[in-house]
């Protein structure tokens, strides 16, 4: 896969106007924007290094791209009664706590979708994977919402499990420090991992760059809590990932 080497900081638009957040505030309510609408990056499956994020000018192949943070959202698990075959579809059961999933998690497809527990569930105890190995057939996944340095819509990466920890250890590392993650700018890149069966996968890396200026940390703060108010799912029924997006 061609790829350009890099999208590095050249400064941000979604911070170099002060008046970012109601500009976006209009645009959310006027078009209708909400969680559904944003794009969605995917980790690339088969242990590719370069994502592929949209632009004016199409879509660009990216080793990695300098992003604002504008928020995570965690706790989500997503279940599908049957393989990956190529064509997606939302899962048939998921969960936006973590606590109470809605769906038919069972191998009946005729079985009609209900509230179910998710501590209860057999397929999120570990050791359940039907693909062998000790990890759970629920996928645990989270929602990386960011801003390109060109961009003044955020777009969404779906976090795959074998990524989870990259992003809770960077989110870590900067709390120590004192920093919140929608506050500095971060490198986000990719490397390939192998599992122990041999399986090459994909990984994410996050990494600290730099702290906004001061006059930014205000739009960035108020532009940050307005995507996430918009993105968070109300609905217990409501997916908001396809199979196709979860295939490393």
């Amino acid at each position: 896969m061609d790829k350009t080497p890099a999208k590095r900081d050249g400064g941000f638009a979604i911070v170099a106007n002060p008046d970012s957040s109601a500009a976006l505030q209009e645009a959310y309510s006027e078009l209708g924007i909400d969680s559904f609408s944003l794009n969605r990056v995917s980790i690339p499956a088969g242990g590719g290094t370069a994502f592929q994020l949209e632009s004016l000018e199409g879509t660009e192949n990216l080793s990695d791209v300098d992003i604002i943070v504008a928020g995570i959202k965690g706790n989500e698990k997503v279940w599908w009664r049957d393989d990956f075959n190529g064509n997606g579809g939302p899962p048939d059961c998921s969960s936006h706590d973590g606590v109470t999933g809605f769906g038919n998690p069972t191998k009946d497809p005729d079985k009609e979708p209900q509230g179910n527990s998710c501590s209860a569930c057999p397929w999120n105890k570990w050791e359940s994977s039907r693909s062998g190995g000790p990890g759970k057939d629920c996928g645990d996944i989270a929602f990386l919402i960011f801003f390109q340095p060109d961009a003044f819509l955020p777009d969404m990466l779906v976090v795959p499990p074998s990524s989870l920890k990259a992003v809770r250890e960077y989110s870590m590392k900067l709390m120590r420090a004192g920093k919140n993650p929608r506050r500095v700018v971060t490198r986000m890149s990719l490397e390939q991992a192998q599992s122990a069966s041999g399986i090459k996968y994909s990984q994410l890396k996050l990494g600290y760059v730099k702290d906004l200026e001061e006059s930014e940390v205000g739009v960035m703060d108020d532009v940050g809590k307005l995507v996430m108010a918009s993105f968070a799912p109300t609905a217990l029924t409501t997916p908001v990932v396809d199979q196709s997006q979860l295939t490393n």
